[in-house]
């Protein structure tokens, strides 16, 4: 695969929810998205590494290539690639959005009707912040264009994959080329 087109691997836990909201739950999640993130690095023929943020909590660029991660409901993801922007959210298929997301996303410019299009497009919001170096907290600079999410003048492509009980979104380019992330259990990729 083209480093233009990037590398998504999911990783779903060994347990579920509520246990995921359990601090030690919460760490491993963290190194399974590092673990997730080391394997995209190796498919994609990517530097391992070191993987670091500023202050922010953005992830720093490693060379040209760019990297996002998330982790939750038992689920952690990577996504690497040579682009210029990249970010990626992972959030439990079946997950109910709150009164208040779906009111902060109609806000947005967001349509939906059944919860999972709310979950969809909490998702992609996600996703392009991440892209963006932002977190929640420029959620009024979001605008959401149908597949593209702008950020402030930036307008961002954004795919959705339903896989092994997640819902990925990934933000940035070449996520139109992209074909089904690489899906593996923790057991598979944690050391």
């Amino acid at each position: 695969m083209s480093a233009s087109v990037p590398t998504v691997v999911l990783v779903r836990a060994d347990w579920s929810e509520p246990t995921w909201r359990a601090q030690p739950a919460r760490e491993a999640l963290r190194r399974l998205s590092r673990c997730a993130l080391e394997r995209a690095a190796a498919v994609a023929g990517a530097p391992s590494g070191p993987w670091t943020k500023d202050e922010r909590g953005a992830p720093q660029p490693l060379g040209d290539w760019r990297w996002s991660v998330s982790h939750g409901g038992g689920f952690a993801a990577a996504a690497l690639g040579r682009v210029a922007h990249l970010g990626i959210d992972v959030e439990p298929a079946l997950r109910q959005p709150s009164p208040n997301v779906r009111a902060r996303l109609a806000g947005l410019g967001v349509v939906a009707q059944v919860p999972s299009e709310w979950l969809a497009a909490w998702c992609r919001v996600e996703a392009a912040l991440k892209a963006c170096g932002l977190g929640l907290s420029s959620i009024a600079s979001v605008r959401v264009e149908g597949p593209l999410v702008a950020v402030g003048a930036t307008r961002l492509m954004t795919r959705l994959f339903e896989a092994d009980g997640a819902l990925l979104a990934i933000a940035g380019g070449g996520v139109c080329a992209l074909e089904s992330p690489l899906s593996l259990r923790a057991s598979e990729v944690a050391a």
